[in-house]
């Protein structure tokens, strides 16, 4: 059933025009990682910026083969903006009333909010201290994959949204906002 869900779920995202990479994979969480040889966590196992693709016959391909990780290409439609569970949760709201509400992945400790691309690499703006963005030549995992003991798993859906994607810089001009607060306990205006 696992793979039948990895698969249906990197064929469903590749349809939307999400850049894909097939990543390794375990068993168990206690078992080694597969699908590259010597690696040691959840990477790409093809190389990232030439094997990207939103092809579905491909796609299908990967996935029938093994039950790989379902990893985003990030910096050519989209980005991601990697935070700690807590940001996201004190984000949300917020991030829903400046109409920002876009695709959320999410682990017991970090949210990925899913942005539209500011291009192959990121751009040149200041980042929150406790915010990764992924831009080009980088990767994020997407549900359902699970690395280790993390399972990726849907806040927010992209059909919950309706594939719309919020623009990157007021997006982490929200979370800057909220991280500030979020320090000095001070209360959020919505």
């Amino acid at each position: 059933m696992r793979w039948t869900e990895l698969r249906d779920a990197a064929t469903e995202l590749a349809g939307h025009q999400w850049p894909l990479v097939p990543g390794t994979f375990q068993v168990s969480t206690d078992s080694p990682w597969l699908g590259k040889s010597c690696s040691t966590g959840l990477v790409p196992i093809t190389e990232l910026s030439a094997e990207a693709t939103t092809d579905l016959a491909q796609v299908w391909e990967w996935w029938t083969r093994r039950p790989y990780s379902v990893l985003l290409a990030c910096g050519r439609t989209i980005d991601a903006l990697e935070v700690p569970a807590s940001l996201g949760r004190t984000a949300e709201d917020m991030l829903a009333a400046l109409k920002l509400r876009g695709p959320v992945a999410a682990t017991r400790r970090t949210w990925l909010v899913f942005v539209e691309s500011a291009g192959q690499t990121m751009p040149l703006v200041d980042v929150p201290a406790p915010v990764t963005w992924h831009s080009g030549g980088s990767f994020v995992p997407l549900p359902p994959t699970i690395d280790g003991d993390m399972p990726y798993y849907w806040r927010i859906t992209p059909e919950d949204v309706d594939w719309r994607l919020p623009e990157a810089t007021p997006t982490l001009d929200c979370l800057q906002q909220c991280w500030d607060t979020q320090k000095t306990d001070t209360p959020i205006p919505v």
